[in-house]
């Protein structure tokens, strides 16, 4: 028996798409969407970013991190830390730059307070990533899994029941 080629890349997506939508739950990883071109060439707006949650003394200068900023709500950003200082208080915060950008953020954050230093972008893939975070992205991934699938199983039972029995 065959399994046909499509099925198998469909089947190889659907699993990554589901281990990718459930990763952040493991290890203290986290998936997102870029959404802007503050990083790049580094980082590709559309890119797939995972990061992963580190202890605050373990992120150091040059690292890119994603970050919730202060007074932007619960909006996930993805800079680089452009300079790492104890503040008069006695915590540690760091400046964060985009690549792209000519000047800092003008804001600093408290490495405490940092969602991850990032693990790797795929380029592109955030795209497709918060299309099947819609429900429709969802369900027609799923229907298209499910046909091919049905296929892939009409097509093993054409072949092992349509051959004509052989004759001497």
């Amino acid at each position: 028996m065959s399994v046909p080629k499509i099925v198998l890349v469909v089947a190889f997506i659907t699993l990554s798409a589901a281990l990718l939508l459930s990763v952040h739950a493991a290890g203290g990883y986290q998936v997102a969407t870029v959404l802007s071109g503050s990083m790049e060439p580094s980082i590709r707006t559309g890119s797939l970013l995972v990061t992963k949650k580190l202890a605050a003394v373990d992120y150091r200068q040059g690292d890119v991190v994603a970050f919730k900023p202060p007074f932007r709500g619960n909006i996930l950003v993805a800079h680089r830390l452009s300079r790492l200082y104890l503040n008069p208080t006695g915590v540690w915060v760091a400046e964060t730059k985009g690549d792209a950008n000519g000047t800092s953020d003008p804001w600093t954050i408290s490495l405490g307070n940092i969602e991850g230093k990032k693990v790797v972008a795929v380029p592109y893939a955030g795209y497709v990533l918060s299309w099947i975070r819609t429900s429709f992205g969802f369900l027609a991934l799923i229907s298209l899994s499910f046909f091919l699938c049905v296929l892939g199983e009409m097509r093993w039972i054409a072949e092992t029941f349509g051959r004509r029995p052989e004759t001497r």
